[in-house]
């Protein structure tokens, strides 16, 4: 259902919208070529989304030095995000896609963050949940092409100019994939925004049937419209600072 609702979204989008599926791609090891037996090299993940506005489809791919993939991480990366797309579409409404991990998007905190989207961001935002074991997306394309290219111009760079960090890999993949726009978030950036966050979230509780809304949409900065599928009807609207609904 979740899948199906997002294929007529695509078809029937208007200028005024966009979609943003996103998510983590897997683990990535830098790697050198003829490297000492036994070495381990470093391992990355990355945050790749697709955005689909009605006048063009554009891959996007967030590289980091951070090792947390939390809700903070996606606030940050998302504000680098929106930074670049506010300067094409000022007043763009964001539909968001993504799996249902509670560890990154599933959880209070991305939705007391989703309440405050308009204020953050300036820009109007739901989130939509795909179902569990949804398979995979255009994210994971993105991530394995990244990925795929790194590791081989490393292999080829066998006495200097390695791809041995993230930001490296930043630089290459910058430089060298045109069809995926690329951004660098420090970790620095990623702590400052967990600490700015740190008082919204200790105002925020669990929404009491969670796993089981896949669409979210603000309509204050503590409410939120909640929908068992997208398509379906508005099942309530819940209060993300309380534990009760409160229709």
């Amino acid at each position: 259902m979740q899948t199906h609702y997002l294929k007529k979204l695509k078809e029937t989008i208007p200028t005024s919208e966009c979609i943003v599926v996103g998510d983590f791609s897997e683990n990535f090891s830098f790697v050198v070529q003829d490297a000492a037996q036994g070495s381990t090299g470093k391992t990355h993940r990355q945050h790749c989304t697709l955005l689909l506005c009605m006048s063009e489809m554009k891959s996007h791919c967030i590289i980091s030095d951070t090792t947390q993939h939390t809700t903070s991480t996606v606030y940050a990366f998302l504000k680098t995000l929106l930074e670049g797309l506010k300067v094409k579409y000022p007043t763009i409404k964001v539909h968001y896609f993504s799996h249902g991990c509670a560890g990154q998007y599933k959880n209070h905190f991305n939705f007391i963050n989703l309440c405050f989207h308009e204020e953050d961001f300036g820009l109007l935002a739901e989130w939509n949940f795909f179902a569990t074991s949804h398979g995979k997306t255009a994210c994971d394309g993105i991530g394995g092409t990244a990925k795929r290219l790194t590791l081989k111009a490393s292999l080829l760079r066998p006495v200097s100019n390695q791809i041995l960090n993230p930001h490296d890999m930043f630089l290459f993949c910058s430089e060298s994939i045109s069809s995926i726009q690329f951004y660098f978030v420090s970790k620095e950036a990623v702590l400052e925004a967990e600490a700015s966050l740190e008082e919204r979230f200790s105002t925020s509780h669990t929404i009491k049937g969670t796993q089981r809304y896949h669409r979210y949409i603000p309509q204050s900065t503590s409410t939120l419209a909640v929908h068992e599928i997208s398509s379906g009807e508005r099942t309530a609207v819940v209060s993300v600072v309380g534990l009760i609904p409160l229709m």
